[in-house]
């Protein structure tokens, strides 16, 4: 039958023509020869063929792509997930070159004059044509122009799929996007391809309101399923993530399905549901459970990154996150949006990688400048354990902090002097240098409480020499107030509780700080035995042995308790041995007192 239509023996008309394109596309079936007899005949025979005609041999264009893609699916929809090159629509459509063919130079001269007289379906389904092949045009843009006069008119399923398409192509406006959106309730009356419904809900553009997200994922839970395409979702909820709009519902039929069928989502695609949860604030707990039954062997350091932001997660994944971050090879780029997840997760874990001065200094490389909130949010996140051992991520710090010392307000200067000491920032440094002469600038006797700039002080007291700028500093903090006695409600009375129970001193003031406890050692050792039992015990850097202690006869048996906080961190060496030290606030604290700090691991008391 090709070979006699294309040869000329059999000549059908238009209509026919049609037909058997239609019947072709119903069956996926691509022809080469025939492909190329139909754009040959349209393009020179255009005026013969209505404009559903024309546009008829795009849609199966279309079509036949996105099913012979899936093969395996019978009434395959369109795959919006996937990108096709001209490589792969080719070897899809047995050969044949659509971007190359005649039909696509007829429409480039055609549809400049006659592209204004199309149906809405017609302008919809030509822009994804244009769309999936990537036909560069300016033709393109016409497709958002001439749509414009149909907004209120469009009918079935073509207010979602005029949106898809629209943003696909990169043309429309607020005012297009935002009548589209308006007709969207009305359409999903009817029962779409979940694709469809998917691709609009990721390509939502302009909306003012969550109110169609929440449609729109409504209308999704209710159809989806296990056979749903899984990269999707996972697009879904990266989309999500970014304009953080929460959707609770949506999020949990998806869990729960991924619990009845566990070869649904890869881990990858998992993650990103992981990632979208923390994002938005729902409870990781469930994807905690599934996670466990992933294969996890050969978990990169994108994987482990994502696992080890969740919140809670198990403490032996934790572990193989910290070990494939450490492991991470030197030509994987690390993003600054993912250094700072990564910091924000030590953080709340209490735990410092040895590895995270050199993956910051790896994020940082190609930064220039960091906004202020920015960088005291970095400065804050390095300091976690203490100076940082890594001369030129000092340095590089050093030079965002030099660059937006001439803007910063007088509180902002105070914290930035903290910040910048504890990272190890010395305080003959230029950085340092300058940040002393804008605070003193701009000091005001007004502000005169900031119990970390009282330490500091007490810090640069102790310098064999002293620039101007120290002295003047230092000359500043003599009107402070000394707040380091304010506790919460709960401590006060944790402190009152503990001083009842062992007979001991409370708020102890040896400045720069005031002590929760004074209490004789022995008096000490004895509880820690008789109450604690392992659930109540002291770090044993804590409580050095006597023969350190001072000589001082007053003191001798006394030790210095802090009931709140936590000081310890948890630091993991790239080999994995980990080993307790203090933050740098208390290291500081026990050098400049010279007496004996202890602190309880578990605080509670009788």
């Amino acid at each position: 039958m090709v070979v006699s239509l294309v040869s000329g023996d059999v000549f059908v008309t238009e209509r026919q023509l049609d037909d058997l394109l239609f019947t072709y596309q119903r069956l996926a079936v691509c022809d080469r020869r025939f492909m190329k007899y139909y754009s040959d005949r349209l393009s020179r025979q255009f005026e013969c063929f209505s404009d559903d005609q024309v546009c008829n041999f795009a849609r199966y264009l279309v079509k036949s792509v996105h099913a012979r893609a899936q093969p395996m699916e019978i009434g395959a929809t369109a795959d919006y997930s996937r990108e096709f090159g001209p490589s792969d629509t080719k070897a899809l459509l047995d050969d044949f070159d659509v971007t190359s063919s005649s039909y696509v130079r007829c429409l480039e001269s055609q549809l400049p004059v006659c592209l204004h007289q199309y149906s809405y379906y017609n302008l919809v389904d030509l822009g994804e044509f244009y769309g999936l092949f990537n036909i560069q045009s300016s033709v393109r843009v016409r497709f958002s122009t001439e749509l414009w006069k149909y907004l209120y008119t469009l009918r079935y399923g073509y207010p979602v799929k005029a949106l898809v398409v629209l943003s696909k192509l990169g043309l429309g406006d607020g005012a297009t996007f935002g009548r589209l959106i308006r007709n969207i309730p009305m359409t999903l009356a009817f029962r779409w391809p979940l694709n469809l419904v998917s691709e609009c809900l990721i390509s939502l553009e302009w909306a003012k309101s969550s109110k169609i997200y929440v449609i729109l994922a409504h209308y999704l839970s209710r159809y989806l399923s296990a056979q749903f395409n899984a990269r999707n979702i996972a697009r879904i909820f990266d989309s999500l993530c970014n304009k953080r709009i929460a959707l609770l519902g949506l999020y949990q039929k998806v869990l729960r399905i991924q619990s009845l069928n566990p070869g649904w989502l890869s881990c990858e695609e998992l993650l990103t549901v992981a990632r979208y949860g923390k994002e938005v604030g729902f409870s990781l707990a469930g994807i905690s459970r599934l996670l466990k039954g992933q294969d996890l062997d050969d978990m990169d350091y994108r994987k482990a990154m994502l696992l080890y932001v969740m919140d809670n997660p198990d403490a032996a994944l934790v572990k193989r996150c910290i070990q494939a971050v450490h492991n991470k090879d030197s030509d994987q780029t690390l993003e600054f949006v993912s250094l700072m997840q990564l910091l924000k997760a030590c953080y709340r874990h209490k735990m410092w990688l040895s590895a995270a001065p050199q993956l910051a200094l790896e994020a940082l490389r190609d930064i220039e400048t960091i906004e202020v909130p920015v960088l005291l949010e970095l400065l804050d996140l390095l300091t976690l354990a203490g100076p940082i051992g890594e001369p030129d991520l000092l340095a590089r710090l050093e030079g965002y902090v030099k660059h937006v010392i001439p803007d910063l307000p007088l509180r902002t200067a105070g914290k930035m002097l903290w910040l910048c000491f504890s990272l190890g920032v010395a305080p003959d440094s230029v950085c340092f240098l300058s940040l002393l002469r804008r605070f003193n600038h701009l000091y005001e006797p007004s502000y005169n409480e900031n119990h970390l700039l009282q330490v500091l002080g007490e810090a640069l007291k102790r310098l064999k020499s002293q620039t101007v700028e120290i002295r003047t500093f230092l000359g500043h903090l003599e009107t402070f107030k000394d707040v380091s006695w304010r506790r919460e409600p709960a401590e006060i009375g944790k402190i009152r509780e503990f001083q009842r129970n062992i007979g001991c001193k409370a708020f102890v003031s040896v400045f720069p700080f005031t002590a929760d406890i004074e209490v004789d050692a022995a008096a000490l050792s004895d509880y820690v035995a008789r109450v604690g039992g392992g659930s109540i015990s002291l770090a044993d850097p804590c409580l050095p042995s006597r023969s350190s202690w001072s000589a001082s006869s007053d003191i001798v048996d006394t030790v210095l308790l802090d009931l709140c906080g936590d000081p310890y961190v948890t630091v993991v060496e790239r080999d994995g041995n980990e080993r307790q030290t203090l933050r740098f606030y208390y290291q500081l604290r026990s050098s400049l007192v010279g007496r004996p700090f202890a602190h309880l691991l578990d605080s509670s008391v009788p």
